[in-house]
């Protein structure tokens, strides 16, 4: 991404983000695609847990039944590690290091079944499934814009829906941003969003909806992405997904949890082996995790910033309120601390006409900003119904 302050403060732009706004609508007022489709295909999974820690033996889940009785249902396997799985191998009475292996089917190989993993026993094949489930994500839609930027709605897995309410749950979604250089994979880690940002369309949706997603709904949306681009090569060939930004529907600090277990997941050597440096969460600056982002998961940062002063940003991302600017900007220092690479931060940038994009506005950023090796994403956004902004520019 090209800088915004460099030696000669020149502001030099880069619209990663309008590929969302640019040609793809809020989920509730969408435009045509080039082409639109609707498939009966699906996306995989779900499961919870911390990163960084020694997990305990994986057992089925007992979930109640409305007659009292309880059901296992087996783990799905988008939402384990490596060492989880090491412990479902020896729960079943197979040596742990057969757990690597079953990591490799899954995550660098792309298997979707047990009949697949043709180096393992047709004994162990049939009691993994006790324990392990391939159970996938539901696609609600499918849209694909001209410039091949798609994006998925998606929900729980199907068999998952008669074990919740009986209302069927809100979706979510996962956008896949094709670059010359590079393809990125943009996922989300809530449904819905609680900060209700005036200019995001994720934050009008109804609270009542909201969750926050497993570790195997994060996973289980690149998982799927890749199965729909076809994107399991051979050694050698070039991956189509080479980028994760954290930068879809909610705040990734809110589920922290989920969010850095998926990313323990994500960048295993063993498996999908995402360079830690082509990973991203974006926050709209959850102060206090900040610094975590660095210290332990070792991923770039992106911070939704829109505003240089507090009164303005107390309005446009209202959790300034609680994390005012100074407080943010000293996290974000924490976090150049802790990372300890020359990996520059990703600073967001709405631009909102007769709001945010004075020359004085330009100067007092480049103020705020001063010592943080930095670009800046000035973002141009799509009108949405509740949207009362006019834009800097059109596109």
């Amino acid at each position: 991404m090209p800088p915004l302050i460099n030696g000669s403060r020149t502001f030099q732009l880069r619209f990663l983000h309008s590929h969302l706004f640019k040609n793809l609508s809020p989920l509730n007022n969408l435009k045509p695609f080039s082409t639109v489709t609707t498939t009966t295909t699906t996306l995989p999974p779900t499961s919870t847990s911390n990163s960084n820690i020694t997990l305990p033996p994986v057992e089925p889940t007992p979930i109640p039944t409305n007659q009292g009785r309880q059901l296992l249902i087996p783990q799905n396997v988008y939402g384990m590690t490596q060492e989880e799985l090491k412990g479902v191998m020896k729960q079943i009475g197979v040596a742990e290091w057969r757990g690597r292996d079953l990591f490799r089917w899954i995550f660098a190989r792309g298997a979707t079944n047990w009949e697949g993993l043709t180096t393992f026993s047709s004994v162990i094949r049939h009691q993994l499934p006790n324990y392990l489930s391939f159970d996938p994500l539901h696609i609600e839609a499918h849209h694909k814009s001209l410039d091949g930027t798609q994006k998925w709605v998606l929900n729980k897995p199907q068999s998952l829906f008669n074990l919740s309410c009986s209302q069927t749950p809100v979706g979510f979604e996962a956008v896949f941003i094709p670059e010359v250089s590079r393809g990125t994979a943009c996922l989300s880690s809530q449904v819905g969003c609680s900060l209700s940002c005036l200019f995001c369309h994720t934050g009008t949706m109804s609270k009542k909806n909201l969750r926050n997603l497993s570790t195997a709904e994060i996973v289980g949306q690149l998982m799927g992405m890749k199965h729909e681009l076809s994107d399991f090569p051979l050694s050698g060939d070039k991956k189509i997904l080479s980028n994760i930004v954290m930068m879809g529907m909610g705040e990734p600090l809110y589920n922290f949890k989920n969010v850095s277990k998926a990313i323990q997941i994500l960048t295993d050597p063993d498996g999908l082996a995402f360079s830690k440096r082509k990973v991203t969460i974006s926050t709209s600056g959850v102060v206090p995790l900040i610094e975590k982002i660095g210290s332990e998961l070792g991923v770039c940062l992106a911070v939704s910033l829109h505003a240089v002063n507090d009164e303005l940003r107390d309005t446009l991302v209202p959790i300034n309120k609680t994390y005012p600017l100074k407080e943010l900007i000293s996290s974000i220092k924490k976090y150049v601390e802790a990372i300890n690479q020359k990996e520059k931060v990703t600073i967001e940038y709405v631009m909102l006409k007769g709001v945010n994009d004075s020359i004085t506005d330009a100067k007092e950023l480049i103020r705020l900003l001063h010592g943080i090796p930095c670009f800046v994403n000035l973002i141009p956004v799509k009108f949405f119904l509740f949207f009362s902004f006019s834009f800097s520019f059109s596109f």
